[in-house]
């Protein structure tokens, strides 16, 4: 297993983003990352190969 990642939590004040948060890689993983523009709309930030 490449990364592993077991109950995380990221709080901002009184909003939770993540509340145990859980992921594994194994090899060669392919993951996008979406965010969104100031109008709200969604577009495609990051391509990230794991391998």
């Amino acid at each position: 297993m490449i990364i592993e990642v077991n109950n995380l939590v990221k709080r901002y004040k009184e909003l939770i983003a993540l509340d145990h948060f859980r992921l594994e890689v194994e090899e060669v993983k392919f993951w996008d990352f979406w965010d969104r523009t100031e109008a709200g709309k969604q577009r495609q930030s990051t391509v990230c190969w794991l391998c």
